[in-house]
């Protein structure tokens, strides 16, 4: 029936074995040859065996089914296990964090109750520090206002030396409230002992202002401390201006070295601790050291501070004064000329330090014998100080006294005295508290000696004898210096009663610290003249024997200044000889006496 011919049966016997395949249950031609086809008619021919395999194969699928489902249950049961496992992970993590957030905010709860506590505590502390230091600022204050209690500037003070005077009285007494408060801070107390003290240094108390300057710089600061350095320099200046050169040298070098170390070698402090090292070196007569120590400093201000800086010009001038010691006159008035022009352009022609520059310059043409420039110079000098700082000034004062020295070289005593007069009597308004008191005073008391009026210049040797023991001890060596002149200055007046006790006074002190010293055993010939001049033969004898004897063993050691000394204790021996009728004795000295040359002696303690 099929259109298609190859669809057809070609025969009759296609068609019955078409048929046969059929009732056999094999795959016919007439139906298309499909896989579906093909299976339907192989199990139909094979049914037993197909059933067996499908049972088995039933079988083998229902057990990879079931074991496949097995599989996935414990898979299964394994990631739930897993996540399980995970939940209760983060559940204790969870729980962990939780713990520790407690922890940590328990901990932040104690520790903000803590720190509560105290500032509490801080905050009473800072209270309690803060009415301690007020009670400290108060008593402090008392102490340093105290200083100036009853001063009153309408007071009728008749000189400037009353004023002192009563402001040193309040300093003693500050000091006295000082020691017996309890301030606080050791820094503190040290601070104020040091403002103390220099205030009683200015006002020439060296030896209480060396007692607050010593317990500052006890005060346990440290080496590199600031106040440490301030305290060693104070208490350098201290014995400087007491005459204990010897303590003012090794703090100097001490604090110099310090600074050295700490601040380096030209910084600016460092520089003036070696300008104070060199002036103490020049006051103690070492010029051999003083003259390098300026050189150095001069160099290292000039490079670090410039030629015209004030420090720098100090410096100029104090070298120049230096070599002018030194003899080198070639050195010092070419630096002097220099330092008074730059001061000139720095700080105008009437500045106090140009002026003084002014005053330095004229003296320095003295020491070379250039009179005809050094006097109009220090006249001129002199007319400026009066108007610019007032005729008590101590500037004024001491250019007074370099004219007045001016004078006397050239031979005007007249004309020197007055101002002498002048330069003394300003001095003592102001309680003799100046750098150069003494020698306005020394100079004096000089020119009246040489002008033979030892009746006018005993009471200033006995005012200058008082402020030195005030100075320096009642038992130390300058004082008997002053004595020794003292009693000089009676036996010229004929006072030997009057210079006896005054000449043991002096011979006592001078035992005590030069026994091996030629100062010394003059002191034995002088007062063995005043025994001598008074008949007491017996008790001069041994005195001038032990003076003249000591003196001559030791003659090596007597300056040009003393050269008349031994030919004086001769005189004295001569005249014990004669008058005690032992010409044999007499003979034997004059022919000693007789060695040494007729030699005025120079005016005694002419400070220049």
């Amino acid at each position: 029936l099929e259109k298609d011919r190859t669809r057809r049966y070609e025969t009759a016997n296609g068609f019955a074995a078409d048929v046969q395949r059929y009732l056999a249950g094999e795959a016919v031609l007439a139906h298309p040859p499909s896989k579906a086809y093909r299976i339907k008619k192989f199990i139909r021919r094979n049914r037993g065996p197909v059933l067996a395999a499908s049972l088995v194969s039933f079988a083998l699928i229902a057990g990879i089914i079931g074991t496949t489902l097995g599989l996935l249950e414990a898979k299964k049961q394994e990631t739930e296990a897993k996540r399980q496992e995970t939940i209760a992970k983060e559940q204790e993590a969870v729980a962990k964090q939780e713990t520790a957030a407690k922890e940590q905010a328990r901990a932040a709860e104690a520790e903000r109750a803590e720190g509560e506590r105290l500032a509490k505590l801080d905050a009473q502390a800072q209270k309690n520090q803060a009415e301690v230091n007020l009670a400290f600022a108060k008593k402090g204050n008392e102490i340093l206002g105290s200083v100036f209690a009853g001063l009153d500037p309408k007071m009728n003070y008749a000189n400037v030396g009353e004023f002192s005077q009563a402001l040193k009285d309040n300093l003693k007494k500050a000091v006295q409230d000082l020691e017996g408060s309890a301030i606080g801070d050791p820094l503190v107390v040290a601070e104020m002992q040091n403002t103390l003290g220099l205030s009683l240094l200015g006002l020439g108390d060296p030896q209480q202002a060396i007692i607050l300057f010593e317990k500052a710089h006890a005060a346990k600061l440290g080496a590199d401390h600031p106040l440490a350095f301030t305290s060693m320099n104070n208490l350098a200046l201290g014995y400087k201006v007491a005459g204990r050169l010897d303590l003012a040298l090794q703090l100097f070098e001490e604090t110099l070295k310090l600074k050295r170390a700490k601040l380096g070698p030209d910084h600016p402090d460092t520089l003036i601790s070696m300008g104070n090292l060199a002036l103490v070196y020049k006051a103690a007569g070492k010029l051999d050291l003083a003259l390098p120590m300026y050189e150095d400093t001069l160099k290292l201000q000039k490079a670090r501070l410039g030629a015209d800086h004030p420090n720098t010009l100090t410096t100029m001038g104090n070298l120049a004064l230096g070599y002018r010691d030194a003899g080198k006159l070639d050195l010092a008035l070419p630096l002097l000329e220099e330092t008074l022009k730059l001061m000139k352009a720095k700080l105008g022609a009437d500045h106090p330090d140009t002026l003084v520059s002014m005053c330095t310059v004229a003296l320095g043409y003295r020491d070379a014998g250039k009179l005809d420039l050094a006097l109009p110079l220090l006249e001129e000098t002199l007319k400026l100080m009066k108007a610019k700082l007032g005729p008590d000034h101590p500037n004024t004062l001491a250019s007074m006294n370099s004219l007045a020295l001016c004078y006397w070289d050239a031979g005007k005593l007249d004309l020197a005295l007055p101002h002498f007069q002048e330069a003394a009597a300003g001095i003592e308004k102001r309680g003799f508290q100046a750098e150069h008191a003494g020698s306005f005073v020394t100079n004096l008391i000089a020119c009246h000696e040489q002008l033979q009026q030892f009746d006018q210049a005993e009471p200033w040797r006995r005012k200058w004898l008082a402020v030195v023991k005030e100075l320096s001890g009642a038992d130390s060596l300058p004082y008997a210096d002053k004595l020794v002149m003292l009693g000089l200055n009676l036996l010229q007046q004929k006072k030997w009663t009057d210079a006896e006790p005054v000449l043991w006074e002096c011979l006592t002190i001078r035992e005590k610290h030069q026994s091996d010293v030629w100062t010394t055993f003059n002191t034995h010939s002088i007062l063995g003249g005043a025994f001598l001049s008074q008949k007491k033969y017996a008790d001069a004898k041994p005195l001038l024997l032990k003076g003249y004897e000591g003196m001559k063993t030791r003659e090596k050691t007597i300056p040009p200044a003393g050269a008349t000394r031994i030919p004086e204790a001769l005189d004295r021996l001569i005249e014990l000889y004669t008058a005690t009728e032992k010409p044999e004795e007499a003979k034997k000295y004059r022919a000693l006496r007789a060695k040494y040359p007729e030699v005025a002696p120079p005016p005694r303690e002419l400070v220049r």
